[in-house]
């Protein structure tokens, strides 16, 4: 018999997962029916367990586990560990899939499922509505004991991530340069695997919040604003630069000596021009991504594919067209030749090889980039009011490009601004980039006015 369906009443569910606050739309009972319905989704074999280092995650994490093993599905449990090195280790084992818990920068009272494939990446949006339908379907019965999965610990797989990432730079080039790096943890999922890599690269480590405890000091957001304490100590101990994660690294944000928070969009500018160094010509980023990297790729000759926000999007458009980078303008660094997915881990590594090969700081690369001024604004508008949003924004802006993937974003030869809805949060989004603030505060201007009405 079928257990009773529960509800996903107060849960965002989009491709980044199942994501709610805990106690209330998010529950160990849920997480067991959905790990127990994800069960029957994927292919017979193991499936990956991994976490960030909320406090609720161990319980959910066992819920998980559970609702798999009476499923007979096995289990790899990894533990605490970055998103990154859930996906990485789900193609290293050939595992039929994940579940990895982590709400990213969500504050602490929230929590989150996301669900991978056997290709190590989040689900595709028909891969999600075919999960869907067997949800409302309802869990599967769960089997006699004798046919339980058999659970497996592996609390150090981040290793084997790291040591990919090593495969990939060159240690021997790095070593000789002793940067110094603080690093803020955010006492998250990144706090060992990170200071591990540098010191392994032969850096100096200074650690800032590297206890995985999950008692975030900071908001989760790696941005420039919430990186007084990493900027005061790069700045204190004088060093080479500073990076930041989020709670599941897989956004990397950097500050350089001065202590000046650079802004997480130069970093997947800065890891393109790396990779376009090396002889990569194409690269995928998603629409609300800084117009820096179109300008890394036009000095290379290369080009940028653009795709709708999520992960998934961007992944699917590096398979699709075979790009040697991509990303997101949030930090979030995707470089295949060591894992399709957003990695902290990877963007560091790249970024010191690239230092290292060039012999620049972190302000002289920063500083051969374009200047643009972006600003990312949020408003509650009513879901059924969106489209209004949208139309207004079409009637201010007819004269130019426009691109409705994902809402709408409007592009002129050097400024753009994208309005669309959050797929985590119940918010809209207008994020515009121009050569000036008072380019950046036109464009957004008028639409702020009317999300404003509309809210």
């Amino acid at each position: 018999m079928l257990q009773q369906v529960p509800s996903l009443e107060g849960l965002t569910v989009s491709i980044a997962g199942f994501r709610g606050i805990v106690g209330e739309a998010m529950t160990p009972e849920l997480a067991f029916h959905l790990a127990a319905v994800f069960a029957g989704f994927c292919p017979r074999g193991t499936v990956v367990v991994g976490r960030d280092s909320r406090p609720s995650g161990q319980a959910l994490g066992a819920a998980v586990a559970a609702g798999l093993l009476s499923r007979g599905q096995n289990v790899l449990d990894i533990g605490i560990a970055p998103t990154p090195t859930v996906g990485f280790t789900v193609k290293k084992e050939r595992a039929a899939g994940a579940v990895n818990l982590t709400a990213s920068h969500n504050p602490s009272q929230w929590n989150a499922l996301k669900l991978y494939g056997p290709d190590g990446s989040f689900l595709s949006p028909a891969m999600l509505e075919r999960f869907l339908s067997l949800h409302e379907l309802g869990a599967p019965p769960c089997l006699p004991s004798e046919r339980f999965g058999h659970l497996r610990e592996a609390p150090d797989a981040w290793k084997a991530h790291v040591e990919r990432v090593l495969s990939q730079i060159k240690p021997e080039a790095i070593h000789p340069r002793h940067f110094r790096v603080v690093v803020d943890g955010c006492r998250g999922a990144g706090s060992l695997p990170l200071p591990f890599l540098l010191n392994f690269l032969g850096c100096e480590v200074i650690e800032l919040d590297c206890v995985p405890d999950g008692r975030f000091t900071r908001p989760c957001e790696p941005l420039a604003e919430n990186l007084t304490a990493l900027r005061r100590r790069v700045s204190e101990t004088r060093a080479d630069l500073g990076m930041a994660l989020d709670p599941d690294a897989d956004r990397l944000a950097l500050v350089d000596a001065s202590g000046t928070a650079i802004g997480e969009e130069y970093t997947l500018a800065l890891t393109t021009l790396a990779v376009f160094a090396r002889g990569g010509r194409l690269a995928v980023a998603n629409l609300s991504t800084s117009r820096l990297i179109d300008d890394v790729a036009a000095r290379y000759g290369g080009r940028v594919i653009r795709t709708p926000i999520g992960e998934a999007h961007v992944v699917g458009a590096i398979r699709a067209h075979g790009a040697a980078i991509g990303g997101e303008g949030n930090g979030g660094v995707i470089w295949p030749a060591v894992h399709e997915g957003r990695d902290a881990l990877a963007g560091a590594g790249l970024l010191l090889d690239y230092m290292a090969e060039t012999g620049r700081t972190l302000a002289e690369l920063v500083e051969s980039l374009p200047r643009y001024h972006m600003v990312k604004h949020t408003a509650k508008v009513a879901p059924e009011r969106v489209g209004e949003l949208l139309s207004r924004a079409r009637a201010l802006h007819g004269s130019a490009q426009l691109n409705d993937e994902d809402g709408l974003k409007v592009i002129y030869p050097d400024r753009w601004v994208h309005v669309r809805a959050s797929m985590t949060e119940p918010l809209v989004r207008i994020i515009a980039e121009a050569p000036t603030e008072a380019d950046t505060t036109a464009l957004c201007a008028p639409l702020l006015a009317e999300a404003r009405r509309l809210s």
